[in-house]
């Protein structure tokens, strides 16, 4: 203040604290503008981020009583640094975009995985029952230690009984993930090894 001692700005703070010392002083203004109004103050300059209008800050350096202001002073900031915060900003956003594309591919793969060890846990049992002599097992929570998720899908069971050297010929569902199977073993001939 004592650089622009006949300001309006100036006048209005000293009236104030000649009155009342520990008392602050009211600026009517924009209070984001008025800390580069400030800044311009103190060092004689002022660097302005790009949401910041440079004419905006002239007239409220006009406003304030503050004259003589050189426009070259009022710096806008490096385009560099709004073009790297855009990056950044895009890079964040190709980021987010990234780990949500993962998670769904988790989610998928995790539930295929899942699938697949349930057909395996329940090959195998129908495997260990078909050794007792069985040909009709009832696939449960107490059998395979696993409670179907889903449908029961002919071709994954198939592709887990064959390397048991088993198909099913027929399922009956009789309750929620619950199954009655009727198993055959392969000819020896339309066995594929795995």
């Amino acid at each position: 203040m004592n650089k622009y001692p006949n300001s309006a700005l100036a006048k209005k703070a000293f009236e104030q604290h000649r009155s009342d010392p520990d008392s602050e002083t009211f600026v009517d203004g924009d209070p984001e503008r008025f800390r580069y109004c400030l800044d311009y103050l103190r060092r004689g300059k002022a660097t302005l981020p790009r949401r910041i209008s440079k004419a905006f800050i002239l007239d409220d350096l006009k406003e304030y009583g503050i004259e003589g202001v050189d426009p070259d002073t009022i710096l806008l900031d490096d385009p560099s640094v709004f073009d790297a915060a855009s990056k950044i900003r895009q890079l964040e956003l190709d980021h987010k975009a990234t780990m949500q594309r993962l998670q769904r591919e988790h989610d998928v793969a995790l539930k295929r995985l899942t699938q697949e060890r349930e057909y395996e846990t329940a090959a195998y049992a129908c495997f260990k029952y078909f050794l007792d002599g069985g040909t009709l097992v009832n696939i449960t929570t107490t059998t395979t230690g696993l409670n179907f998720s889903h449908p029961l899908e002919a071709n994954m069971l198939n592709r887990a009984l064959v390397k048991y050297g088993l198909q099913y010929k027929s399922s009956t569902e009789y309750g929620k993930g619950m199954y009655s199977l009727t198993l055959e073993e392969i000819p020896t001939k339309k066995r594929k090894h795995v």
